[in-house]
């Protein structure tokens, strides 16, 4: 077939011209992977409300944005006993997957890791996007370290570096819940306390000459 892009403007105004031309434009249009922006997110559910970042234009050259995606689920890394969480929030910017089928059947059970129906025969819908968050920003973000497996804080004030080795944990504050088990050196900078007792500077009474035992540290 003639491209319809090459012939005379003419020749496009018959019928079937028209409905090739539109069906173009609606493939042209079609969005199998696209960028979206979070405008509300359920933090229970981790669903959210995406607005399609990049719009469509129509056989007349008019911009028009796609419409806001509701319930959308958000991706995670995770198993079923283990999952990587990110602290979604408005205005995140999330790649958005379209799946082949519909999937809103999924939506209806726990366990989304079974074979599960199709509930309708729609095909590369919006309606069954999926979208993961991403730092979707070329500029103003300086990671820290180029060479490690970094997990960091867009101001660089609290990060996990692995590197050659080493696990470099930086932060203002370290909160551990549970048994803490050494298996090596221990160097530390700063002070130490424990039970609420200062361990680098603390003193003991009870002190004289012989076999007593002192007393506990204050």
């Amino acid at each position: 077939m003639t491209d319809i892009v090459s012939q005379d403007f003419e020749m496009m105004q018959d019928e079937e011209s028209i409905k090739i031309s539109d069906n173009r434009a609606i493939n042209i249009n079609d969005s199998h992977i696209q960028l979206g922006v979070i405008k509300s997110y359920d933090h229970q559910k981790r669903t959210a409300k995406i607005q399609p970042l990049i719009g469509m234009t129509n056989g007349d050259n008019e911009y028009d944005d796609l419409p806001l995606l509701t319930n959308v689920p958000i991706l995670h890394l995770g198993t079923d006993s283990y999952i990587i969480h990110m602290p979604i929030k408005e205005n995140d910017v999330v790649i958005l997957f379209v799946c082949d089928r519909d999937i809103s059947a999924l939506d209806k059970t726990d366990k989304r890791n079974v074979p599960t129906y199709s509930e309708s025969n729609r095909m590369f819908s919006m309606s069954d996007a999926v979208a993961m968050p991403i730092t979707f920003r070329q500029y103003g973000v300086q990671v820290s370290n180029n060479n490690a497996i970094t997990i960091e804080s867009i101001d660089a004030s609290t990060k996990i570096e692995l590197v050659n080795g080493a696990i470099t944990l930086t932060s203002s504050n370290v909160n551990i819940n549970g048994n803490v088990s050494i298996n090596g050196d221990l160097s530390l900078n700063g002070t130490f306390t424990n039970n609420g007792v200062n361990m680098t500077n603390h003193t003991h009474g009870g002190v004289s000459s012989g076999g007593e035992s002192t007393q506990g540290p204050q």
